[in-house]
């Protein structure tokens, strides 16, 4: 996982003082879109001005009832416009404050597309929201690992490389099967170098790119080495 020097970046407070030093009659309005027991999403809208803010209100009353929540901010005219999500299964302050984090995280947003940015693009809460999200998924990709060793009482620790091409693969398909093609080979007391040459073998090249489908036939294909069936 990358580490990131929080030093480096900038707080969405810092970016709201900047904002309101240079316009101290804007206004930051933030729109919650769902807020459950679990995860938050927010819209942020910005205007430099309170009167074009107050124009836009004058013009939305004026349209038609029964426009969609989009329509109305973009009829209402904000100088810039960022959304934001959190969910309670990120690490970190998330597991309790998921809702605050989203809407500060979405006046980020809001603000750095407005112009309102330090060192780096991001907000120094956009980069701990993240570091919290690799850290569970992480934390999650090693308890699959241990479960599905577990299942069939082998160990996965003998192909590192391959469990790192798993943890990049999150959340893309293909990657039961893989995990399954690695419960396979450690059954077969195959080591890593092994199972890689035989891969290669399989598909004519390493697995860097290998579609779902190329990994799901190289699974079912490690099944019959097992004489085990597809």
């Amino acid at each position: 996982m990358a580490r990131f020097n929080l030093d480096n970046y900038e707080t969405v407070k810092a970016r709201k003082d900047r904002f309101y030093t240079d316009h101290p009659e804007g206004v930051i309005l933030a729109f919650p879109r769902q807020i459950t027991d679990e995860q938050a999403s927010f819209t942020v809208a910005v205007w430099k001005d309170r009167d074009d803010y107050e124009g836009g209100r004058t013009l939305l009353a004026s349209c038609p009832a029964g426009l969609a929540f989009d329509q109305m901010i973009l009829v209402m005219g904000p100088d810039a416009m960022g959304t934001a999500y959190e969910a309670k299964w990120m690490a970190g302050a998330s597991k309790t404050s998921w809702t605050e984090n989203c809407e500060e995280s979405a006046i980020g947003r809001a603000l750095d597309n407005l112009g309102y940015h330090g060192n780096g693009k991001c907000s120094r809460e956009e980069i701990e929201k993240a570091t919290r999200a690799q850290a569970q998924l992480d934390a999650q990709a090693e308890e699959d690992d241990r479960d599905t060793a577990a299942a069939v009482n082998v160990d996965l620790k003998a192909f590192p490389h391959l469990l790192g091409k798993i943890r990049e693969m999150k959340g893309k398909k293909g990657v039961r099967e893989l995990r399954q093609i690695l419960v396979h080979a450690a059954m077969l007391s195959w080591d890593e170098p092994t199972l890689e040459a035989w891969i290669k073998d399989q598909l004519g090249a390493d697995l860097n790119g290998a579609p779902a489908e190329e990994i799901v036939k190289l699974r079912d294909a490690l099944k019959k080495e097992r004489g085990v069936g597809a």
